[in-house]
């Protein structure tokens, strides 16, 4: 409807980050967000556009390696000013920011997510460069979510488990009809 947005974008990147700031500010009280086909991307761009919505220094997880806590992380940005309705669209493609995003999303902003589980994706890494030039990526760390839940292998779970259809997106009517639920929902 007029009163609700769909945005869609297949990675956490700079640019992502800048355009997705423009759009929730400016954007009606609902927001449908479609990472289903979201690989992940840049953790400083996921932790921007998480405090949009649930503000700055917010904790969203940590990090382990070697069996010791090595890293937190907390949310950048000033959240925007009123409350907004979002749905969040997610598939067996879905993983590592997005599955951070999406699972954040749910705990601290109440977003409701639809879809297929989440491919459970969620490790840190690092690049090394090879004396050949080339370049490897080898994971170095988990990721635990703000309730301490481990992503990696098991996924974000859908609040409403619809299947595709292929004529219709059945995951966009299924989030649009939760929306419209909500508009008779005082909002502060």
């Amino acid at each position: 409807g007029e009163d609700t947005e769909y945005i869609r974008f297949d990675k956490f990147d700079d640019k992502t980050a800048f355009i997705f700031h423009d759009l929730i500010i400016n954007s009606p009280k609902n927001i449908i967000i479609d990472l289903r086909r979201n690989t992940g991307g840049y953790e400083s761009s996921l932790l921007r556009m998480l405090g949009y919505f649930i503000g700055k220094n917010k904790y969203v997880g940590y990090v382990e390696t070697y069996l010791k806590k090595e890293k937190e992380f907390t949310s950048a940005n000033k959240s925007f000013d009123g409350k907004k309705n979002v749905a969040i669209l997610i598939s067996s493609a879905t993983s590592s920011s997005a599955e951070i995003f999406s699972s954040e999303m749910r705990s601290n902003f109440d977003a409701k997510i639809f879809g297929d589980r989440s491919s459970g994706q969620v490790l840190q890494s690092k690049k090394f460069t090879l004396p050949d030039g080339g370049v490897v990526q080898l994971p170095v760390g988990i990721f635990y979510d703000s309730r301490g839940n481990k992503i990696e292998g098991n996924g974000i779970n859908s609040d409403q488990d619809d299947r595709y259809q292929e004529s219709k997106d059945q995951l966009l009517i299924s989030a649009t009809d939760w929306i419209k639920s909500r508009d008779n929902i005082k909002l502060f």
